[in-house]
């Protein structure tokens, strides 16, 4: 009699670690832009800038931050891609600025040289604390921006399809996807990316 209640609590025990594993892939902690508490342009935005063949130093890409919903902030934890585009590129290294947008002193989608040379303190990404809202007004007057660097590494060119950035809330670790692609026209890499280059 005892033995059948060990195996039955064997049994339950490891129904009970299946439900707990399948628990854990259906609340996957990677969200789109727009479904979780840390957001970017929101919704299903996916956008491509490509940097022409004859591009080859440092460039910075830009993206902004901001709380979509909470008032805690989000703590970036990592900044990575979510799928790559051929092998011909370098990630330089990720970084944060917060201003207030004017006429003179706007966004930056891409620029040449990384860091890029902005007025306000650059901050690492790794351990930045997000808490500018995601409302137009909140955007006008608090705007944070993710500025990720990249460089030629050769002739096939290449970079992201689309940013991962993973952070926490409360403890609690979320992956924002991004779908935002930074990439270097060249032989190497899908045609797609480069249908409008950009200077």
């Amino acid at each position: 009699m005892k033995r059948a209640l060990g195996i039955g609590l064997v049994i339950v025990l490891a129904a009970a670690g299946l439900l707990a594993l399948q628990a854990v892939g259906e609340h996957s902690p990677k969200h789109a832009d727009g479904a979780g508490p840390l957001a970017s342009a929101g919704g299903h935005f996916k956008d491509t800038f490509a940097w022409p063949e004859d591009v080859s130093g440092p460039v910075t890409g830009g993206v902004p931050l901001c709380l979509l919903s909470g008032s805690e902030g989000a703590v970036i934890e990592n900044v990575e891609p979510e799928g790559v585009l051929g092998t011909g590129w370098r990630f330089l290294g990720a970084v944060v600025r917060r201003f207030a947008p004017d006429a003179t002193h706007s966004a930056i989608l891409s620029i040449h040289g990384y860091p890029p040379t902005v007025p306000e303190e650059l901050y690492p990404a790794a351990g930045y604390v997000v808490t500018s809202g995601c409302s137009d007004e909140a955007r006008n007057a608090d705007y944070t921006e993710l500025l990720i660097g990249f460089q030629r590494a050769d002739a096939l060119g290449g970079g992201w399809s689309g940013i991962d950035v993973t952070y926490s809330v409360g403890g609690v670790q979320h992956v924002l996807v991004i779908g935002q692609a930074f990439s270097h026209c060249g032989p190497g890499q899908d045609p797609y990316y480069c249908q409008t280059p950009h200077p």
